[in-house]
């Protein structure tokens, strides 16, 4: 497959980009770090660091630009319009494999039941034959949807593939486009509400799923610092949601347009690894590590014609020096 025709398969195709800003009367710096990021409950916690001034406390400026689907997160941070940004490490993995010189500095969270496939049905075995929604072709959605069919027996072709973005899932459901998809909050409630069934989670396959924070590499060895400090701070509000719930409930469900009830549920949707497991996540001598994940996503992308048979997984782009910082 052609490399370019890979890279915007993964993007998808979005318009419309709403910048959330907070940064203090006396500025901490002229050009504020740029992070684009989407709504969902692993990474939500990075608005946590921005209200309670988490971002101040060391030092740096950081402008979080809000958009409602992940493609338009991803595609913003593939044009350079963003420093970095909170992604799935599957599609970093793949952008670093096609070229793009990236870093990945730290680990947001691991989806358990925050995304989720929802369907027609109430078992895998009646999709054989049909049409399941992933959100961008050769994504970490399509290698979620492939791990579970593996799972429940099914083959990669026994069912045909949707690019469907996750705010759009049920309309796509309602008009019988698909017969299940995958999708996470806000879309998450909305569909279940309606009567769909939900029959697999990120969690039947841990760690598939895996959020980081990725900049670009120029950006990492000439800001050292603020990377540093974006990680402290990331690590702090981390924490806080954990002592302080309510306060941190409200302040995600904001984001998430979700009733305080609704996001105090999915706040146990995804796990936010502390300082020691960070630290394990980034050394190659952990099971779960990202190295494993990496050579895992690669196979995968090997499988579907995106890279070549010799491509190897690019180490290169984890970078353990920040999260060994942390208390």
């Amino acid at each position: 497959m052609n490399k370019v025709i890979a890279v915007i398969l993964i993007i998808g195709i979005g318009i419309g980009v709403f910048t959330l800003t907070n940064i203090s009367e006396n500025e901490i710096s002229e050009e504020p770090i740029r992070l684009a990021i989407n709504p969902f409950p692993g990474t939500d916690y990075a608005f946590v660091a921005q209200e309670m001034g988490f971002f101040e406390k060391y030092g740096v400026n950081v402008e979080l630009v809000l958009n409602p689907t992940y493609s338009q997160t991803v595609e913003l941070f593939t044009e350079g319009k963003v420093n970095g940004a909170f992604e799935v490490y599957a599609d970093a993995v793949l952008q670093k494999q096609l070229g793009r010189d990236i870093t990945i500095v730290y680990v947001t969270d691991q989806s358990t039941a925050g995304d989720i496939i929802v369907g027609t049905v109430d078992a895998f075995s009646e999709l054989k034959g049909k049409t399941i929604g992933v959100v961008g072709l050769n994504s970490f959605s399509h290698i979620f949807v492939s791990s579970i069919l593996d799972k429940h027996g099914l083959d990669y072709f026994d069912v045909f593939y949707e690019n469907v973005d996750e705010t759009n899932i049920l309309k796509y459901l309602d008009d019988g486009v698909i017969a299940a998809g995958h999708t996470w909050e806000p879309t998450k409630t909305l569909v279940e509400n309606n009567g769909y069934h939900t029959i697999a989670t990120a969690g039947d396959v841990p760690g598939i799923i895996t959020d980081v924070l990725v900049f670009d590499s120029r950006f990492v060895n000439t800001n050292s610092n603020d990377v540093q400090a974006v990680v402290n701070a990331l690590n702090d509000a981390r924490n806080f949601v954990y002592s302080n719930p309510e306060k941190s409930i409200s302040i995600m469900a904001e984001i998430e347009g979700l009733s305080f009830d609704d996001m105090s549920g999915a706040l146990n949707d995804a796990d936010r690894p502390d300082s020691n497991l960070q630290k394990m996540l980034f050394s190659n001598e952990f099971e779960n590590s990202l190295y494993g994940l990496g050579l895992e996503y690669v196979d995968f992308y090997k499988n579907t014609g995106v890279l070549n048979q010799q491509d190897v997984f690019d180490s290169k782009l984890i970078n353990d020096h920040f999260v060994n910082n942390l208390d």
